[in-house]
């Protein structure tokens, strides 16, 4: 009788052998290891490729905001062309050139709205607040301290023009005049924008964190999108060494300016300085650090000094000395006036040989620093003294010597308030102003 096959083949309900079994768990359990070991790799990738988006995406809008500055700039200059008497056009044009780093040009245009202003019969004070805060970021305080005073003494009960004056007489560290002004502006308008800010200009000045900290948190919460105002915010936590709330204050500053390069700027020494606060975590924030000043020189090439000085100095920090004075050297002039890059050049050019080199860059270092600090004795001292026409008179003529044109200027005028025939403060007043005029 024939025997019958018996099928070895499974059907799909039929259980593997249980040595089947066995090896499918083992193939199973070895793939969820791999995965499982694999994951903080493909966690590090997944950042990595987040990281580039976003710098991609940064850099994209960072290029988009400077051809659209670009078209701002060539549409004012069109628009001055086509109106070469319109106020509005220089004002225009001027913004524009300094977008375009212009200087030169910046101060053509308001020499031009000047001469505008004095033929115009009707005094416009606006016009006048805008000149001062114009020559203010072109660094001539003397132009900028006149027009504010103008634009006061058109109308002294006008908030804006009295927070405008008390800017000026708080960079020049007259106190005792900008308080006076800030108080009435806030008493008549204590929303006036820049209020707040000014405040803490005058707190600083005094050395009180605490209170500049307030008045830049009220200034913030006036205008919250005011990326300037949170890094000045974030620079007074780094006084402070704060480094970790002044990290957090910059991010947030960012989402509503991811293009700016000041933001970037800011970012990069907090988050050194937080490295060399660090002693474990140091390694992996110098890594940021160094990352971070990357891609700011990549936004901002017009800030390579900066951007290169940051570069080298995390290099440093890293022990490549060698990548560090690369750097370095890419920046470094004989006009060069960057105390921290004089000094850490100058000490790293001694390390490797170059003493004769190196010993020059220190000692143009000390020389600054020696301006520097006697630049505050004269300010605290014309301070208490300051009726006194030949106070201002030494000081004035420290300051000419100096080549600190525009304070010069300001404390021969300050002399002829109290001597108005005094020969020396008139010529030597003019001879200032005629060399600043050809910078």
């Amino acid at each position: 009788m024939p025997v019958a096959k018996v099928s070895t083949e499974r059907t799909p309900s039929t259980p593997p052998p249980a040595r089947g079994r066995r090896l499918l768990f083992v193939v199973l359990g070895l793939l969820g290891l791999g995965f499982v070991i694999s994951l903080p790799w493909q966690q590090r990738q997944w950042k990595q490729v987040e990281k580039l988006r976003s710098e991609t995406q940064s850099q994209q809008v960072r290029l988009e905001s400077l051809q659209t500055l670009k078209n701002k700039a060539t549409a004012s200059e069109q628009s001055l062309g086509q109106n070469p008497e319109s106020l509005e056009a220089l004002f225009q044009a001027s913004e524009a050139a300094f977008t375009q780093n212009n200087r030169p040009r910046v101060a053509q245009l308001l020499a031009t709205i000047e001469e505008k202003l004095q033929t115009n019969p009707t005094p416009d004070i606006a016009a006048c607040m805008a000149l001062s805060q114009l020559y203010q970021r072109l660094g001539w305080l003397d132009r900028g301290l006149f027009y504010a005073e103008k634009a006061v003494a058109l109308d002294p009960k006008s908030p804006p023009a009295l927070v405008t004056l008390a800017f000026i007489e708080a960079h020049l560290g007259w106190l005792e005049r900008a308080w006076p002004h800030l108080k009435q502006a806030q008493s008549l308008a204590p929303d006036t924008p820049g209020i707040h800010s000014a405040q803490a200009l005058l707190h600083d000045q005094m050395g009180a964190y605490d209170e500049v900290e307030k008045s830049l948190q009220a200034a913030l919460k006036q205008t919250p999108n005011d990326w300037p105002t949170s890094v000045l915010l974030a620079r007074n936590q780094m006084a402070q060494k704060r480094f970790t709330e002044a990290l957090a204050t910059l991010a947030a500053a960012e989402k509503s300016a991811p293009s700016q390069p000041g933001i970037l700027s800011a970012q990069v020494e907090a988050q050194f300085s937080l490295a060399q606060q660090k002693v474990k975590g140091a390694p992996t924030e110098l890594t940021t650090a160094l990352e971070l000043a990357q891609r700011y020189l990549q936004l901002s090439p017009d800030s390579a000094p900066d951007g290169h000085y940051w570069i080298g100095k995390i290099l440093l920090t890293q022990k490549k000395e060698k990548e560090a004075l690369a750097e370095w050297e890419k920046i470094y002039t004989p006009q060069t006036d960057s105390q921290p890059l004089l000094i850490g050049m100058g000490q790293l050019l001694v390390r490797q040989g170059q003493r004769a080199r190196g010993e020059v860059l220190l000692a143009r270092s000390r020389e600054l620093r020696r301006s520097g600090e006697e630049y505050t004795r004269w300010i605290s001292n014309t301070r208490d003294d300051f009726k006194n026409p030949e106070q201002h008179r030494q000081f004035a003529r420290w300051c000419q010597k100096e080549g600190r044109l525009p304070r010069a200027i300001i404390e021969w005028e300050q002399v002829l308030v109290h001597l108005p025939q005094d020969a020396e403060a008139r010529s030597s007043r003019d001879r200032c102003i005629a060399q600043r005029n050809k910078r």
